[in-house]
């Protein structure tokens, strides 16, 4: 069984790979 804070370090590592992601597609498609 999955602990609490497991799920909450995940979710926090997958929305800090995410917004990465996406600001780096944003400054593709910009420029």
């Amino acid at each position: 069984m999955i602990a609490q804070n497991d799920i909450t370090r995940i979710y926090g590592v997958l929305s800090r790979v995410f917004q990465d992601y996406l600001s780096d597609l944003l400054i593709k498609l910009i420029s």
